[in-house]
């Protein structure tokens, strides 16, 4: 079924993309207003996001990630079209991972006082870092899996 975007994915793979585009908007615009020390909306928006991209990984991501890799991940990652979502795929666990740790640290008490963040700028700016390379990770992964090497 050819998908929303006319280039060769599926539909899910195609909804995936624009939203994982969105949210990636959406977390700019949370890093923008902490630029601008608007501290509150920054956290709303950075919250949301990191909750919506958990619901896509979980409802469109995991659902698509061949169960085949993890069990003959050393041989097929020579491959391009596995080792593109295996980068990707680990790249995003880290990404979100960060996230909600900073989410749990900075806008919640459920953190014992002891493994809570110290240094907030340097936890998100490297989530954000490592956010936009899993983004892109995400379009090599759609580019090599529907575009270039169709199966």
């Amino acid at each position: 079924m050819s998908g929303i975007l006319h280039l060769g994915g599926t539909v899910s793979a195609d909804l995936n993309i624009l939203i994982q585009v969105a949210l990636a908007a959406a977390m700019t615009g949370g890093v923008i207003c902490a630029r601008r020390r608007h501290y509150r909306a920054h956290g709303v928006v950075e919250v949301s996001v990191v909750l919506l991209n958990l619901a896509a990984i979980a409802f469109l991501m995991l659902p698509s990630f061949p169960r085949a890799i993890w069990k003959k991940a050393p041989a097929i990652l020579a491959r391009p079209y596995y080792a593109v979502v295996t980068i990707h795929a680990l790249l995003g666990l880290l990404a979100e991972s960060f996230g909600l740790y900073v989410v749990l640290s900075a806008g919640t008490i459920l953190l014992p006082e002891g493994l809570r963040l110290r240094n907030y700028k340097l936890w998100m700016r490297t989530t954000f870092a490592l956010w936009m390379l899993a983004l892109v990770a995400g379009g090599a992964v759609y580019y090599v899996w529907y575009v270039y090497l169709p199966r």
